[in-house]
């Protein structure tokens, strides 16, 4: 919390300095200050103002004022500075507790924005297509990040996310390229689809305990992704979850996981295989072209394989399975292993059954 609060006071100092350069030859007060020149709505019950547009604003180091007419200033409204492409950092005071919808949407110039603590709901598409913000410090007292959040802040490298949070929408970051790290708080407990899609420079990522299924999608694209920790409650990882994340050669699942979703790790890295008793489905192309898959080992419970699940892993040379050959046969017996047929045999507890 200490660490926060200094570089929040940092970041405060600085940003405010630009402020008062910017404008010094304007003067702070009148037509062209933040307090008269934005646009205000007031609020249904007359005590409050939101920010609800740029107005005549030239600045582009914007402070926005904590009251207009002597009034709090409580929220930025939906769309108030969409497509303000001129502003290059904002301060948000201290009072305010909602970003709304599309709030900042397509500001590209924005580079730095400095959020108060009282702040706990930003909203959909809030920060999206800010190419050159880099940094980010969400307040503690926001629980969800909302769809598209910071979709395509390409030029994002680093986000502070509250012990507040629980949920992560979908596409909350995606595009986001430039990520390459990100500490996960532990009391996210969602994680919905597309979340972290193409952050490819994100490396490694570590799933909170509270984790139960990983959204469809969620690391699509996440080309240098060579590590992730799965929580020991996950039981479903989503269709498309780790699709193309080719960096990726070796994962450990633990005993909770049920179901691997379709393609759920589709063309990635990965060298072998085993998968822990309790699983009981693997969807459609769960593994395919996975080119250096040299070895399977699936577990007794699993009941279910989908259509070329295994598919164009030319490698592949031995899967091992805990079940007996008649509950294989079974199990395979409606299966298209898609590109060609397995090219290895498969190792039952009761003896072989031959490619």
């Amino acid at each position: 919390m200490k660490k926060r609060q200094f570089v929040l006071l940092l970041a405060a100092v600085f940003l405010t300095a630009l402020f008062l350069l910017s404008s010094c030859d304007r003067g702070v007060d009148g037509e062209n200050s933040p307090e008269g020149a934005l646009a205000y709505t007031l609020s249904e019950d007359g005590e409050s103002y939101a920010v609800s547009g740029i107005g005549s604003l030239t600045n582009a180091h914007v402070v926005i004022p904590s009251s207009y007419k002597g009034k709090p200033v409580t929220a930025i409204g939906d769309g108030a500075f969409e497509n303000c492409q001129t502003i290059a950092s904002v301060i948000v005071p201290e009072g305010v507790t909602s970003i709304g919808n599309r709030a900042f949407f397509d500001c590209i110039g924005l580079s730095s924005v400095i959020l108060p603590e009282g702040v706990a709901h930003i909203g959909e598409s809030a920060f999206a297509f800010c190419k050159t913000l880099t940094s980010v410090m969400i307040p503690d007292g926001v629980v969800r990040i909302e769809e598209k959040t910071f979709k395509n802040c390409h030029g994002l490298t680093s986000v502070i996310l509250p012990e507040s949070l629980t949920e992560i929408g979908p596409y909350a970051f995606s595009y986001c390229s430039a990520l390459s790290s990100i500490d996960l708080p532990d009391g996210v407990v969602r994680m919905e689809a597309y979340a972290f899609q193409g952050c490819n420079s994100l490396t490694s990522v570590t799933l909170p305990m509270g984790v139960t299924e990983i959204g469809n999608f969620a690391f699509l694209d996440c080309w240098d992704l060579a590590r992730v920790t799965f929580p020991e409650g996950i039981v479903r990882i989503g269709s498309y979850a780790f699709h193309c994340c080719t960096a990726l050669t070796s994962v450990k699942l633990p005993s909770g996981v049920k179901e691997i979703g379709i393609a759920a790790f589709c063309f990635t890295g990965l060298r072998s295989v085993t998968l822990p008793e309790g699983v009981e489905q693997v969807g459609d192309y769960a593994f395919e072209r996975c080119y250096d898959l040299t070895s399977v080992t699936l577990p007794e419970s699993l009941s279910h394989i989908g259509t070329g699940a295994f598919a164009n892993c030319g490698v592949l040379s031995l899967i091992t399975f805990g079940g007996t050959k008649a509950a294989w046969e079974e199990m395979t017996r409606d299966v298209l292993w898609g590109g060609k047929d397995p090219v290895c045999a498969v190792v039952c507890q009761d003896g072989t059954v031959e490619k």
